[in-house]
This record gives structure tokens, sequence and C-alpha cells, in this order.
């Protein structure tokens, strides 16, 4: 499924807003970084590529993402699922074992 028949499913104001005060309209980009690498994701149970994160007047914080046929849009941060393992917070589990991993480490090295 297409990046453009996926966000016509969601309901999305179209006509321009202004913010009181801010004089920005929505979807206006104040600030964006790019991923030093590409993000597995899901956007509404498709898979995506997440490529940058930013702030976007309306839908902050916001992804920019691509999908499978090279479609790029900024979303909601909302509406994303990471997938990819490497890039998710660790588990107590998983925190544990790299702290015993350092702590031995060290300790071999002070020997």
């Amino acid at each position: 499924m297409r990046l453009s028949e996926l966000k016509g499913t969601r309901q999305r104001q179209v006509e321009q807003t202004t913010f009181p005060g801010a004089n920005q309209e929505l979807g206006t980009i104040r600030n964006a970084v790019a991923y030093p690498t590409p993000i597995e994701a899901l956007f509404q149970g498709q898979p995506v590529t997440l490529i940058a994160t930013g702030d976007i007047v309306g839908m902050s914080p916001a992804e920019k993402i691509v999908d499978q046929d090279g479609q790029l849009d900024w979303v909601s941060s909302d509406e994303v699922t990471v997938i990819q393992r490497d890039v998710l917070p660790l588990n107590e589990q998983q925190r544990n074992r790299i702290f015993h991993t350092q702590r031995k480490t060290t300790s071999q090295q002070q020997q």
C-alpha cells in the first residue's frame, strides 16, 4: 500500500491554520535532524523507514518516513511504531548483561 493511500485514511486538516502568536502555519518545519542510519518502523501497520525526526507545527514530535515505493512524508511520532530491535530501549535483563560484562572487563584490566 502506498503512503498516499495510508495518509488518505487518516483524518487530517486540509486548510492552512495559523497558530496564535506563533506566526507559523500548520506543517511548518521548525527543526529537523536526520538519523545517522535509517530505522525500520511501521506506519498504520505498513513497513516504512524513518530517516529523520523534527519539530513541526501541529504534529510535534514528527518523523520523516519513506514507504516501500520511495514516497517521503512527515507524520506524527505517535503514529509510528519502531520495530528495529537494536534502537529500542534495553530491558532489565539486557542492562544487567551489559553491566555485568563491563564490570568483569574492568576488574580484569585492573589485575
